[in-house]
C-alpha cells in the first residue's frame, strides 16, 4: 500500500551530542494497514537534503542499526522509511545528531604552579568543560613521590585536598 505511515524516530534524540562515532540508530515500529511484513530503510548524511549519506540500508528487519564504519561529519542528520512488498512509505521527520569528536578540556586553576611539591598536603582546583557532548564530571590524576591520587569532580569547578577528599 501506499500508506505506508512513517516511523518515529526514538534516539539519539534530535540536537543531542554522541561520543561515540557510531550511535546505535532506534525508531518505533509501524504497521502496514495490507498487514504485510516490513522492512526499513535507514539514511545517515552529513547534509540536511540527504545527497550522499554516508548510510543508505535498505531490508533492515529491525527497529535499530548501528553503522558498520564511523560516520565522519560533524553534525549528522538521520531519517528512517518503512517498506513493504510493493512500495516505500514515506520518511521519519530528520533529526540531527552532533558527533563529538574532541575530549574535555581539563584546567588546573589553582595552584598556578606545582613548585610547593615538597608539602604535605595541598589543595588543586581544576575545571573541566565539554561543549560538545555536555559531560559534566572529569578525572584528575595527580602523583606525588610515587603515590597516585585519582580524584572525581563536577564541572565547571571542583576543588580537592591531596587526598581526593573534596575541599569544596
Amino acid at each position: 500500500s501506499s500508506d505506508l505511515p512513517a516511523p518515529t524516530l526514538v534516539s539519539p534524540a534530535d540536537g543531542s551530542s554522541a561520543v561515540t562515532m557510531s550511535p546505535t540508530f532506534t525508531w518505533n515500529s509501524v504497521v502496514d494497514p495490507d498487514g504485510v511484513g516490513l522492512t526499513y530503510e535507514i539514511q545517515v548524511a552529513d547534509n540536511i537534503s540527504f545527497l550522499s549519506p554516508e548510510v543508505n540500508v535498505i531490508g533492515l528487519a529491525g527497529t535499530s542499526y548501528t553503522p558498520l564504519s564511523t560516520l565522519t561529519g560533524a553534525t549528522v542528520y538521520w531519517r528512517v522509511r518503512a517498506h513493504d512488498d510493493l512500495v516505500a512509505g514515506a520518511y521519519s521527520t530528520v533529526w540531527s545528531l552532533i558527533l563529538d569528536t574532541t575530549g574535555p578540556t581539563l584546567a588546573i586553576t589553582d595552584p598556578t604552579s606545582f613548585a610547593m611539591q615538597s608539602a604535605t598536603s595541598y589543595n588543586v582546583a581544576f575545571t573541566a568543560t565539554d561543549s560538545g557532548s555536555g559531560i559534566n564530571a572529569a578525572t584528575l590524576s595527580l602523583q606525588r613521590q610515587r603515590a597516585t591520587v585519582v580524584i572525581a569532580g563536577t564541572c565547571p569547578t571542583s576543588v580537592y585536598s591531596n587526598d581526593g577528599s573534596a575541599v569544596q
